[in-house]
């Protein structure tokens, strides 16, 4: 039986109360800027020109007012115009914040948000679970991500994923690799053999032309039948042999995961390897796949809107190399509407 979970209910109860008040239209600040109290806010105490004032707010400032919530241990602020203090736009002051659980590993920690996995690397043995859950949030804080951990789950050996990739002839083993259902396509992949033929025959399978050519994808997390690309994927590889090992490391993409300008196909992948911020990444490509002007800060919003009209679709993912990945439709009108209906209700503006 493996290692209990660590939970933190009263963060739990104190980040709902946060997302309610946020979710009725409140803009929070932070009443801590660190330890036990600290949330993924602007800190009120660093906003410029700052003065106690007197019921019903707390203090006051050129741009507003702010007044403490006992329950959200933050301070809620009344706008006095339609600007922010400097520096409030690159958090996520409008996303309800969310509780979420973490699954512990040696040396990492992974959070899935929505269609992001998050790796964390830490040092994750000899911590009290006090002391690793603030580590965690302090990261997610500094990242200024929407949501906190309130709970960490500790991973069995038995979830620790062996990734396997498989012709009739060869196998070879990786440490992460993301697919396409519905395509059938090995989109990603982070492998290793110790052997040069036994990849120089997956890769074939990959390229192949013919229908009844398989491969098959298999992990603890799931797997799937795959069919070739038709055509060679984007590879690099590397001997094992500068870290004193046998055999050859090989990163395999497909050719829709690349810039989609240069790609006839009615889809594109996008994926984000451990780190990487899938939002950022797939608002880089829909700005080169649509001929509709697009900006940065658009990005979350139009992943998310492009899930409920269906031009977006999350994949699966195994292992920990990458965070997360989407296959996306190119329907150029389509998109239009979904950012037009953006403007229109205030989501995203120019």
């Amino acid at each position: 039986m493996g290692k209990a979970p660590y939970e933190n209910t009263f963060l739990r109860e104190r980040i709902a109360k946060a997302a309610a008040l946020q979710r009725s239209g409140h803009i929070l600040a932070a009443g801590d800027k660190d330890g036990f109290y600290a949330l993924p806010l602007p800190y009120f105490r660093d906003t410029p020109g700052l003065v106690r004032s007197r019921y019903p707010a707390d203090y006051e400032c050129p741009w507003g007012t702010f007044k403490y919530d006992t329950g959200a241990y933050a301070y809620i602020f009344t706008p006095t115009g339609t600007e922010l203090p400097s520096g409030w736009d690159a958090y996520p002051l409008t996303t309800p914040l969310q509780a979420l659980p973490a699954k512990v590993y040696p040396e990492r920690v992974v959070i899935q948000y929505q269609t992001q996995r998050i790796t964390l690397d830490l040092e994750t043995q000899g911590q009290s679970e006090h002391t690793l859950l603030n580590l965690v949030n302090e990261a997610l804080i500094q990242d200024r991500q929407p949501f906190m951990v309130w709970k960490l789950e500790w991973a069995e050996e038995t979830e620790l994923d062996v990734i396997r990739i498989s012709n009739e002839s060869a196998m070879i083993f990786a440490s992460g690799a993301v697919w396409s259902p519905d395509d059938q396509q090995l989109v990603a992949a982070l492998a290793v053999s110790s052997s040069r033929e036994l990849l120089q025959a997956i890769k074939a399978t990959l390229a192949n032309n013919s229908n009844k050519s398989y491969l098959t994808v298999r992990s603890t997390s799931g797997g799937a039948y795959l069919k070739g690309a038709k055509r060679g994927f984007a590879h690099a590889s590397s001997s094992l042999s500068k870290v004193n090992a046998q055999g050859t490391a090989i990163a395999l993409l497909h050719p829709l995961a690349g810039n989609p300008q240069e790609e006839a196909a009615d889809h594109f992948y996008v994926v984000a390897a451990a780190g990487e911020s899938l939002p950022d990444k797939f608002g880089e490509r829909l700005a080169l796949a649509v001929p509709w002007p697009t900006r940065p800060e658009w990005s979350a919003h139009l992943l998310a809107a492009g899930q409920e009209a269906e031009l977006v679709q999350p994949l699966p993912t195994a292992g920990v190399d990458f965070s997360a990945a989407v296959r996306v439709v190119k329907d150029m009108f389509a998109w239009q509407e979904v950012i037009s209906a953006g403007l229109k209700s205030g989501a995203i503006s120019l």
